[in-house]
């Protein structure tokens, strides 16, 4: 079953993902809060905010970190890390 509006070209099947028995696609915001209340996902808080704890592993990975290189970080960085 699907829920909201769904471009053909983009489904799911064509994503790879098979055996999904509901989607909801491009819902609104509070469509979006109000499903995730429902299925106890958060709660709200005093100022409407969408409150929820993600479990013990929160954020990024410290190892999970990126440099783009640049005309700026060429010279600064050690590119080549494999030959240390």
């Amino acid at each position: 079953m699907i829920h909201g509006r769904v471009n053909p070209n983009q489904t799911l099947e064509t994503q790879g993902i098979t055996g999904v028995a509901i989607a909801h696609y491009n819902y609104a915001e509070s469509a979006l809060v109000e499903a995730a209340v429902v299925r106890d996902e958060g709660r709200l808080g005093l100022g409407g905010a969408f409150l929820c704890s993600t479990g013990q592993f929160t954020g990024r990975s410290p190892k999970d970190k990126f440099v783009v290189r640049t005309a700026a970080t060429e010279s600064t960085i050690w590119w080549d890390n494999n030959a240390a």
